[in-house]
């Protein structure tokens, strides 16, 4: 259901379009990649937050993520979310 509710979040925002339908996908492919920059800036450095942050999005799964409406977006973004929030639980 909420590949379903993402997909009515973007229609009700951007109206009845194909880039309606792919604007919360691409946002959290964007956000994935952004997120994940912020991890590796954490745990490594800033040479590598940058090489990770564009590796990101150089992935075949991250540019699939941001352009299909694919559950796999958001369980993307929460896996790396989930692994920026270890690295920060331990560093406290």
């Amino acid at each position: 259901p909420g590949t379903a509710w993402l997909i009515a979040l973007g229609m009700g925002a951007a109206g009845d379009s194909l880039l309606a339908l792919r604007l919360p996908f691409v946002l959290a492919g964007l956000a994935t990649a952004l997120l994940v920059r912020a991890l590796l800036l954490r745990v490594s450095g800033p040479v590598a937050a940058d090489r990770g942050g564009v590796l990101a999005l150089l992935l075949p799964i991250g540019q699939a993520v941001g352009v299909l409406a694919i559950p796999d977006v958001v369980l993307t973004l929460c896996f790396v979310a989930g692994a920026y929030g270890i690295a920060q639980a331990r560093d406290e």
